[in-house]
């Protein structure tokens, strides 16, 4: 869809909703024309702003906003581009947008202006990935990341510099197949098997790399225990607020809840949850069963233990549950405990706040041994990723292959490898991968 639009001239807000000015960006052939058409003005220079006033084509008046033109290719896309500098980004965006779809823009599609960028040579596909990981990432060593690969430019050369030698082994195992008779040369095995060592190495460690960097910028906590140990309360204590109900009743909290906490400035998913009990009604077990699965699925516990009772089955069972998992131990209630159960549990009071600094720091220790190394290669996007993980099935296949001697399989290995490695590292092989890229990518962008 993408590469059958490239004739028209699309446009779309690329600021977001709520924004005191909206951006809206115009590119192709007929940017100017637009610019001309709204502002009464005939020409434009290059780069210049001017504050001027839009109007529609029945010359009511829309905005005095700037105006800002960038001619063909020195432009975002490499076409001919306008933005309007508007008053918001919202119902006077959209209204003086709609007028730009009268006078014949089209409404751009996710991604479509970076489609076009990447097309005409003003950035290549990593940086495409980095540059929409920038803009929609708040947190802040993802941003210092993005920022790297998208002005720097590090991975690109590294995945490229493996399509020679696949060039070379693709090239060889078709004159095998289709000249047999004439070719004396033979598929040179042993370096085949380093290379698909080599490759698969290097691709699995951006892979985990990937998904540790994905973890670490979606770092979610679990507040757990039983009922009535002050989960809910440690929860309110974390966001200095009250956000989730107290009560001494037992299974105040019947679902989970859930809370973005900046700690050290990384964003943190903190979630409070139902109290691991024996319920008494259908919608306590709901909740309960949630709470159960939460525990598998978060990368910290904070198991809250109450040190003025006995521990009980629901206790051990939590523990047991949570061992081998990341998680911090709190005894809460530490202001009218006499003794403690653990020795290396960290001790709280949400009444008088004691231990509360304490614990937050252990956390921000925990959040910072769990992020990446900053001088590793990532992927930006889950369809790189998903290439490179079908690129490493490949080759295990061609190992297989190569132990068999096949050579029809050794060529198909060896055409979807090379395949894959093109398009991971920017050299896109089908119009349809376009699709599947650029349609997660922000609207406007």
């Amino acid at each position: 869809m993408y590469h059958y639009r490239l004739k028209e001239t699309i446009a779309a807000v690329a600021t977001s909703p709520g924004s005191t000015i909206g951006i809206i960006r115009i590119s192709g052939d007929q940017a100017f024309n637009i610019a001309s058409k709204m502002t009464g003005r005939n020409s434009f220079s290059h780069m210049k702003a001017e504050l001027l006033k839009l109007k529609s084509e029945k010359k009511a008046l829309l905005d005095r906003c700037i105006v800002l033109p960038f001619r063909s290719p020195e432009s975002y896309t490499g076409e001919d581009v306008v933005e309007f500098h508007v008053h918001g980004a919202s119902l006077n965006a959209a209204d003086i947008l709609k007028k730009i779809f009268e006078m014949g823009a089209i409404p751009a599609l996710r991604g479509e202006f970076t489609f076009r960028a990447l097309l005409n040579s003003k950035m290549n596909l990593s940086e495409a990935f980095s540059i929409n990981a920038l803009i929609t990432s708040d947190n802040p060593f993802t941003v210092e990341l993005a920022r790297k690969e998208s002005f720097e430019n590090s991975s690109y050369p590294v995945l490229k510099k493996f399509i020679p030698e696949w060039e070379h082994y693709f090239t060889l195992s078709t004159a095998l197949i289709d000249f047999p008779d004439q070719v004396s040369a033979t598929l040179p095995f042993e370096k085949i098997r380093r290379s698909i060592d080599e490759m698969s190495v290097f691709l699995r460690k951006m892979i985990k790399n990937s998904s540790d960097l994905k973890k670490f910028s979606n770092f979610s906590i679990l507040i757990s225990g039983k009922p009535n140990v002050g989960k809910s309360s440690l929860f309110n204590a974390l966001l200095n607020r009250s956000r989730a109900i107290t009560s001494d009743i037992p299974g105040t909290t019947r679902d989970y809840l859930s809370e973005t906490l900046f700690i050290k400035g990384f964003p943190v998913i903190i979630i409070d949850s139902a109290g691991i009990h024996d319920p008494k009604a259908e919608i306590e077990k709901q909740g309960i069963d949630r709470s159960k699965k939460l525990i598998g699925n978060c990368d910290l516990v904070l198991l809250v233990i109450d040190p003025t009772r006995p521990l009980d089955r629901f206790d051990s069972g939590l523990i047991e549950r949570t061992e081998g998992l990341q998680r911090l131990i709190i005894e809460n209630k530490s202001d009218v405990a006499d003794g403690f159960h653990f020795s290396d549990s960290l001790k709280v009071s949400c009444v008088s706040g004691n231990g509360i600094e304490q614990m937050i720091h252990a956390i921000e220790t925990l959040i910072e041994s769990a992020k990446p190394d900053p001088g590793q290669f990532f992927f930006f996007n889950e369809w790189q990723t998903d290439t490179a993980e079908k690129t490493i099935e490949m080759l295990d296949s061609l190992r297989s292959g190569l132990e068999s001697d096949q050579i029809e399989l050794t060529h198909f290995c060896i055409k979807e490898i090379l395949l894959n490695i093109r398009n991971i590292s920017g050299e896109i092989s089908s119009f349809d991968v376009y699709e599947k890229i650029f349609g997660s990518f922000c609207l406007g962008k």
